[in-house]
């Protein structure tokens, strides 16, 4: 079974909230509620979008911003003391399938 189309829309999506995320990362620190946003994000919207079908040129753009999300998710562990947390964050779900058209 094939996930759903991805477009526009979700990568916005997903731009937005790691915009969002640094900006409360930098006015809150690395523990804020942001961190509980991008860890949500991960789980909840970018695993499932991987997994779904789109073009090269958008899967390019999806994995860029997946990695920003885990890469923020990653410090943000970091930065509470987490630190076996933190790789786990910066990979947060299976690698997904081939590319779909």
């Amino acid at each position: 079974m094939h996930g759903r189309r991805v477009g526009a829309a979700d990568l916005a999506e997903l731009r937005d909230a790691a915009e969002h995320a640094r900006h409360l990362d930098s006015k809150y620190g690395g523990g804020s509620f942001g961190s509980s946003l991008v860890a949500a994000c991960l789980r909840e919207r970018a695993v499932p979008l991987l997994k779904g079908t789109y073009t090269d040129a958008v899967g390019r753009e999806l994995f860029s911003a997946t990695a920003q999300l885990g890469r923020l998710a990653g410090y943000a562990a970091w930065d509470v003391g987490d630190q076996a947390g933190a790789p786990t964050a910066l990979h947060p779900g299976p690698a997904p399938g081939p590319r779909r058209r």
